[in-house]
């Protein structure tokens, strides 16, 4: 090897040991990055420290420019940036004002939590009225307007990041329950297919142990009404392994499981069935004794044992 390829390989080699140094520099800063990523995240989420978050994304910009997260924070900068003359505009809205004011917010600036949080809340609370009297009036405008606006709400918060924190855990739990309250609409048009589909959004968003208990239960009916009977007795168990559950919640997972129960004895002819169709009805009526089609089932199952008894 003469003396002019060597000097070029050792160029070459110096060349890709200096890229990879470069590389794992990168690499190494990248995980700092994430981190003060995430505590200018907890200085945005509030409002009144708007220009506090965009100093420390501007900071974490120049501080780590080679890295995803520094340029995340960079282009994080600007948006909010962007946002200064429309906040306070935001803070005085009134509700019906509310979206349009905060849609423009978050088109400049997604997923920006304090409006976010807002925005969500203010359909959650507009929707569990209306949902009620839709389900009770069987109305189809109002029932697609109110599946519109679940819609809108759903696709808000589908680029959103979720934290451990608590003002996130109750966001989640109120997506729950507008999920639920839309689902109980549903219901009440018999469209059990789509109320078992936004009950599965429920569950998604859900963080506490009731309200994912309590989702289960409308899903357990909405199961069986789609023909998952297997489905619809695990969801009732799950939700019933939550002491704190309502009895009202205990008696209607407890009903669906008697209804199951029932729809086996009837194609089977066993008579445990029969007795477990009994036993959770019972539990039922005994839990909420208004629960009326319990009341009345249970009744022609035991005159069906007693029949049987006697023969």
């Amino acid at each position: 090897m003469n003396r002019d390829t060597v000097v070029g390989f050792r160029s070459w080699f110096i060349f890709f040991v200096a890229i990879g140094m470069m590389a794992c520099s990168g690499q190494d800063k990248e995980p700092q990055a994430a981190r003060d990523l995430s505590l200018a995240r907890d200085v945005e989420g509030d409002i009144d420290r708007l220009s506090e978050a965009i100093a420390a994304y501007r900071k974490i910009g120049v501080d780590f420019a080679g890295v995803s997260s520094g340029k995340r924070a960079r282009d994080r900068a600007v948006e909010l940036s962007n946002l200064t003359g429309m906040i306070e505009n935001f803070k005085t809205a009134q509700e019906d004002s509310l979206p349009s004011v905060a849609g423009a917010i978050l088109r400049v600036a997604p997923n920006y939590e304090p409006v976010l949080h807002r925005l969500g809340h203010h359909y959650v609370n507009r929707s569990e009225f209306y949902t009620r009297a839709a389900s009770k009036w069987r109305d189809p405008g109002m029932t697609a307007k109110l599946l519109r606006v679940w819609t809108f709400q759903d696709s808000l918060w589908s680029g959103y990041s979720f934290r451990p924190t608590h003002k996130d855990r109750a966001m989640r739990d109120a997506l729950c329950g507008h999920a639920i309250d839309v689902a109980r609409m549903l219901e009440g048009n018999k469209r059990y297919k789509e109320a078992l589909d936004v009950i599965g959004r429920a569950l998604s968003y859900g963080s506490g142990k009731y309200e994912l208990a309590e989702a289960r239960v409308f899903g357990s009916f909405y199961r069986f009404r789609t023909g998952d009977s297997d489905g619809a007795v695990a969801f009732a168990k799950e939700a019933l392994e939550n002491e704190n559950l309502e009895d009202p919640l205990r008696a209607r997972a407890y009903h669906t499981m008697g209804l199951v129960m029932t729809y086996r004895y009837q194609d089977n002819n066993l008579v445990g069935d029969l007795d477990d169709a009994i036993k959770s009805l019972n539990e039922a009526v005994g839990l909420d004794p208004g629960i009326g089609d319990a009341r009345v089932l249970l009744k022609e199952l035991r005159k069906v044992r007693g029949a049987l008894q006697a023969s």
